[in-house]
């Protein structure tokens, strides 16, 4: 009987360090995060309360088109070095975009702009669309119109170049028309930017948050002694980077038939056929002889250029107006934002 009691005894005081030591485990334990949790949350508000840098910040925001706290946390990220905060934002801007873009792609995008660029013989036109005319009219929109523009020609300056250096176009370059699809052209790089068009696209949906696309994109390459002219119209019409911004568009390429006529003045009436293009919606320059072209009847407007009555002189038609002037047309495109 004295045996058991003493065993007994033993088992409780063994139980009662058993406990004794959990308590002391659990309480280490709990120390340990605590401590931990206490250099987390140190360390975190060491990081918030690190302080931005003011002109960095309005700069930021100003060329970003950034909230204040996203180029605030940027400026913290980078310690107040702007270039590399710049870099860290269009790498978020990016990825947001990416992520955006696939969840919007299915909505509708009918509003946009027409971008018109003309630079000697060459001439752009892009069409670029996003869901509302408010981002239309956005700034970081319009410089993506500009950008996609710019690089269509920078696209055509580069092929004409080296197919002129392997002589391609040797004795049979009069006018070329190129109509770009977007997958062409999305993996070319924006000039000055270090992004390609898909980027600088994804960028802006990141920043706009509305479904955009790249709709139709056209380039013009005329001889040397052809005139490439354009015009732009819309309740908004701006220039960008040497891009003319409207709701529509057009190009049009004179050909003077005296070699010493002036290029100035045939760029004006390149411009003036421009625009009695955008204003008349003609189809074609000219009848082919089968009567297609024809639906001047019945008090209806001609579809044919040469047939049309001149827009800025109704006494004259298109082709009076042009043999007056000493010009023929070689070529035409008009675009209308949110038709096919």
């Amino acid at each position: 009987m004295a045996a058991l009691a003493v065993a007994c005894s033993k088992l409780c005081s063994f139980s009662t360090f058993g406990a004794r030591s959990a308590l002391i485990m659990t309480n280490l334990v709990f120390s340990i995060k605590f401590v931990g949790l206490t250099i987390r949350l140190l360390s975190s508000t060491q990081q918030n309360s690190r302080k931005v840098d003011k002109s960095l910040l309005s700069r930021l925001r100003k060329e970003t088109g950034f909230g204040f706290a996203k180029c605030m946390e940027g400026l913290q990220a980078s310690n107040n070095d702007y270039d590399t905060a710049l870099t860290w934002l269009k790498a978020e801007a990016e990825k947001q975009g990416w992520e955006k873009a696939a969840k919007l792609q299915g909505r509708a995008a009918a509003e946009g702009l027409v971008g018109v660029l003309v630079d000697g013989n060459f001439g752009a036109m892009v069409e670029v669309n996003c869901e509302t005319d408010f981002v239309a009219r956005n700034e970081l929109f319009v410089d993506l119109v500009s950008n996609v523009a710019n690089t269509a020609m920078a696209k055509r300056k580069k092929i004409v170049d080296q197919n002129q250096k392997i002589n391609t176009f040797a004795g049979e370059f009069e006018h070329l028309r190129e109509v770009i699809p977007e997958h062409k052209l999305r993996n070319e790089e924006v000039q000055n930017s270090g992004e390609t068009v898909a980027e600088t696209v994804a960028r802006t949906i990141g920043k706009l948050g509305e479904n955009i696309k790249i709709s139709k994109v056209v380039t013009m390459t005329t001889e040397v002694s052809n005139v490439i002219g354009s015009y732009t119209h819309g309740p908004f019409v701006k220039s960008v980077a040497g891009c003319s911004l409207g709701k529509y568009g057009g190009l049009v390429a004179l050909r003077p038939k005296d070699s010493t006529t002036s290029l100035n003045s045939v760029q004006q009436l390149a411009n003036k056929v421009a625009q009695h293009v955008v204003g008349m919606n003609p189809k074609v320059i000219a009848q082919d002889g089968s009567g297609k072209n024809d639906s001047a009847l019945d008090g209806e407007t001609s579809d044919v250029l040469l047939e049309q009555e001149y827009l800025l002189d109704d006494s004259l038609t298109v082709k009076d107006f042009l043999e007056k002037e000493g010009v023929e047309v070689v070529d035409f495109v008009r675009y209308e934002c949110g038709t096919q």
